[in-house]
């Protein structure tokens, strides 16, 4: 019976916890004060802290001669139950630790409320390895006894270990195995799956491109035709020129199709790796590139599929002014897609969407000041070499 007051101890429903703690001051056991300290504690109902504490005395005076804590001949009231409170251990936690911190504890409360302990633990864990100072909250506390059933003395050392805390999962009791095993969000992180989405992106890139081109080279004949025809000035094509520019052209379409595609497959390795480098160094980004590539590289393939639907749309409809109305609108579009973009990479390193945009600039400006000094150095040595 006492254990199931133990437990209720736990709840939520302060109801409950209230009657659990007048339950276990009349047992009188001893073996119940660790129990009352840690409500004391951690409780955040003030009324029940006080309770807990007036618990604790009863059972310390109720209890043998023997027991720590009984009061003296003279009567004197015991001492309040002991509060193991963890060890400080100041630390200078920056605003975006605090926010990251946050984020795995909202992560670990929703886990622990679907019963997924295991999950909640690890949560738990990186949550106050970022910011210990969260074990002082007293909801936070609770919440540690609740998923653990330790003390936060003993399971705050536990759970900032990533060693320890793996192996208190391994053998936590309870845990259904069903859960253990089920499939995480990034469970598809895996280099594999990233070459299949590259191998995606560079055949949507070979068929946007050759489609688009496919629709702009009657505008372009067509451009060049009233060129001709008006006498523009410095115009040396004939009608047959352009004759021969197009079947030229149609014959170089899927070439440079391939070519643009391939290109495109490699500015994305490029970019992400940039984007990975400032999220990671700069922003105290929490995150894997081939987490990065998984998520960028199957948006970009969706974005260049709009983009070229869009483009085909208005090029159908055989006018230089459409395709005018078509780059005006760009201009929007490509903010919004940025500002997904940005939204991803906050999920992929677990910062806001605003920390997100700043590492795709910082990743920019890298790229820019990366090969600005290749072209400077490889100026310099082939300078030097033809001397």
């Amino acid at each position: 019976m006492i254990d199931d007051h133990l437990q209720q101890l736990n709840s939520f429903d302060p109801a409950v916890r209230r009657a659990a703690i007048i339950a276990l001051g009349q047992s009188k056991d001893p073996a119940v004060l660790p129990a009352l300290a840690a409500v004391y504690r951690t409780d955040p109902d003030p009324a029940l802290r006080e309770m807990a504490l007036n618990a604790g005395r009863y059972v310390r005076q109720q209890g043998s001669n023997s027991a720590a804590g009984q009061p003296d001949a003279a009567g004197r009231a015991a001492p309040e139950p002991p509060v193991d409170e963890p060890p400080a251990e100041p630390k200078n936690v920056s605003a975006r630790d605090k926010e990251r911190a946050r984020g795995y504890l909202d992560t670990a409360i929703s886990q622990h409320t679907a019963g997924q302990r295991a999950r909640a633990i690890d949560n738990l864990g990186k949550a106050l390895s970022v910011d210990p100072e969260l074990a002082k909250e007293p909801f936070v506390s609770n919440l540690i006894i609740t998923i653990t059933g330790l003390s936060t003395r003993d399971a705050v050392p536990m759970l900032t270990n990533a060693r320890q805390r793996s192996a208190f999962i391994a053998r936590a009791p309870g845990e259904d195995k069903s859960k253990r095993t089920e499939k995480r969000p990034d469970d598809d992180d895996t280099w594999p799956n990233v070459l299949v989405d590259l191998a995606l992106y560079g055949l949507v890139s070979t068929l946007a491109t050759l489609v688009s081109l496919v629709f702009a080279m009657p505008l372009i004949e067509r451009l060049l035709k009233d060129m001709v025809a008006a006498n523009a000035p410095g115009a040396t094509l004939t009608f047959a020129d352009i004759e021969a520019f197009t079947d030229a052209s149609l014959a170089v379409l899927l070439p440079t199709a391939v070519g643009s595609a391939v290109y495109g497959v490699i500015g994305v390795i490029i970019t992400g790796a940039a984007i990975h480098f400032a999220a990671t160094t700069f922003l105290g980004g929490d995150g894997t590139l081939v987490g990065l590539y998984h998520k960028l590289v199957p948006l970009s393939t969706g974005f260049m599929i709009l983009w070229a639907l869009a483009f085909v749309l208005f090029a159908s409809f055989g006018d230089f002014e459409s395709l005018l109305t078509y780059s005006f609108l760009m201009f929007p579009a490509t903010l919004v897609m940025y500002y997904v973009m940005s939204s991803v990479i906050g999920k992929v390193y677990r910062f806001s969407a605003f920390t997100g945009c700043l590492s795709i600039i910082l990743g920019t400006v890298a790229l820019a000041v990366f090969f600005g000094c290749g072209s400077y150095l490889f100026g310099g040595i082939l300078g030097a070499l033809l001397g």
